[in-house]
């Protein structure tokens, strides 16, 4: 069955769907049978458009025509026997004025090659999906609807402000996801111009190319083994990133990592926590991170698209160990750190302040602290102000204690050896 030109309204006369050509395959003389399977649907030149002001949407008419008590007459069952989907050219606006929040989705092509689509169990299996030139924006406003109320420890949001993907329990698996040429943007509204450095209100990922095997969703967890690639708008680069992805409502985890960026590489495993995905606007402070790092290395210069006061650093640090906490209190436990040429440092630091360096608050336990008088210089140049004869002459320094204070204005408790001798134990710069 082929359908031209299909218009569907609402009540207001506004545009549900418009689709400029519908495929449909289902039984042979379905008319005359029990049950009509619908077997492939074909879908070019659409439009979907849902909208509400308040707690109704435009489409509620129809949620209510085919939940209506029966008449009593016999209806025929449809069964979705799909195996093939094929949309071409199709876009999809959700605008939702109650909760402030506009969806919008664009596919150039979209292929489905399914297994099994059962509706009456909420279960799909898909081989594969392709998916070609996809655009999908969020869009985040002061909406409509009144304040929600505090919810208390232990009690669980419902209804129209529940926090959920799945709340009808969909289960999913799809054996392979390919996209090719993606586009993801994240906006708040607000009046200032987007930074020139990662911003989490106007994030902009583009050229997304990417892999998922054994995709699943279960509940609200959606996992995969992928394989990513893609650029942000400030320049940040995720070359190749290879991973077991999770991603839930309130997290994303990475494990068996291996990501390469710009000028960096991260490898083991790293987490994201947050309240809401909006948090991403407040990245520094609302995110909480924890990475478990080994043999990975760091270039100043990709911190810097989030940090920009790290800019002109130009250090490339080597790391192991545990980090956890948001930018703005950070703190790492088991750290061996290489950076310069000859440092070589191993403790557990807490900071407090990023990303502005020279207001951080640093709290470092060293068990092995070991430099030289050109790296030490270059990382604090202050150190060039202490009072000690012969210190350009120092070939190793190697210092066990603490550090605790500002960059530019700390304490260190322990003992700083030298070829030249021991300096001093207790140093105030």
């Amino acid at each position: 069955m082929a359908l031209e030109g299909t218009l569907v309204e609402d009540h207001n006369k506004d545009t549900l769907l418009y689709a400029g050509k519908v495929n449909l395959r289902i039984t042979d003389w379905f008319f005359l049978k029990d049950k009509i399977e619908l077997e492939y649907i074909g879908l070019d030149d659409a439009s979907i458009y849902m909208h509400r002001v308040n707690k109704e949407w435009n489409y509620q008419f129809l949620i209510d025509y085919f939940s209506s008590p029966s008449t009593g007459e016999k209806k025929q069952r449809i069964d979705l026997d799909l195996k093939l989907v094929q949309f071409n050219n199709v876009h999809f606006l959700r605008k939702d004025e109650w909760r402030g929040e506009d969806l919008m989705f664009h596919v150039r092509s979209f292929g489905v090659d399914a297994r099994n689509i059962d509706l009456d169990n909420r279960n799909i299996e898909i081989r594969s999906i392709r998916i070609e030139e996809p655009l999908f924006s969020i869009y985040n406003y002061p909406g409509n609807r009144p304040p929600r109320a505090k919810v208390l420890p232990g009690k669980e949001i419902s209804g129209d402000t529940a926090i959920t993907w799945n709340p009808a329990g969909w289960s999913m698996v799809v054996d392979q996801l390919v996209i090719s040429d993606g586009i993801l943007k994240s906006d708040n509204k607000q009046e200032r111009q987007p930074h020139y450095y990662f911003d989490g209100s106007h994030i902009l990922f583009g050229k997304i190319n990417s892999t998922f095997k054994n995709l699943r969703l279960r509940a609200d967890t959606i996992s995969a083994d992928a394989r990513l690639a893609t650029r942000e708008r400030s320049g940040f680069e995720v070359k190749s990133l290879n991973a077991q992805f999770k991603w839930h409502p309130k997290s994303m985890s990475f494990a068996n990592l291996d990501i390469i960026t710009n000028k960096s590489r991260l490898r083991n495993s790293f987490k994201m926590s947050y309240d809401s995905f909006s948090d991403m606007s407040d990245f520094i402070e609302k995110v909480r991170l924890e990475g478990n790092f080994k043999d990975s290395h760091i270039e100043s210069d990709d911190i810097a698209y989030f940090a920009p006061e790290l800019e002109k650093w130009k250090k490339r640090v080597t790391v192991s160990g545990v980090v956890k906490g948001t930018i703005s209190n950070l703190s790492a436990r088991g750290m061996v750190i290489n950076a310069g040429k000859n440092t070589v440092l191993n403790g557990d630091i807490k900071l407090t302040g990023l990303p502005e360096i020279n207001e951080t608050y640093i709290d470092f336990k060293t068990n092995d602290f070991r430099t030289n008088y050109t790296d030490a210089v270059a990382f604090i140049p202050e150190i060039r102000n202490l009072k000690t004869p012969r210190l350009d002459r120092i070939t190793y320094l190697r210092f066990r204690g603490n550090f605790t204070g500002f960059i530019n204005d700390f304490v260190t408790y322990g003992t700083i050896e030298t070829n030249l001798g021991n300096i001093r134990t207790d140093v105030n710069m």
